[in-house]
């Protein structure tokens, strides 16, 4: 999965915490190893970039998901 994401309101070290724990808390290690991040400092505001966030962890999650099942 690769995705940019355009952010203001948040400082590198908060968007770098952000993104740890999107990588290593909450999808696998295969899925955090397929992303890639491309962070712009302005654009949306910090509600924007959760919800955006939010709603691609969420679709990583289903395909990952969808991988496991036809791999059963």
């Amino acid at each position: 999965m690769e995705f940019t994401v355009v952010l203001r309101g948040y400082d590198r070290e908060q968007v770098d915490t952000a993104l740890d724990q999107i990588k290593h808390r909450t999808l696998s290690a295969a899925a955090a190893s397929r992303i890639e991040f491309a962070v712009a400092w302005r654009g949306y505001d910090r509600e924007q970039v959760q919800h955006h966030l939010g709603r691609l962890v969420a679709e990583e999650r289903q395909e990952e998901l969808r991988r496991q099942e036809g791999a059963a």
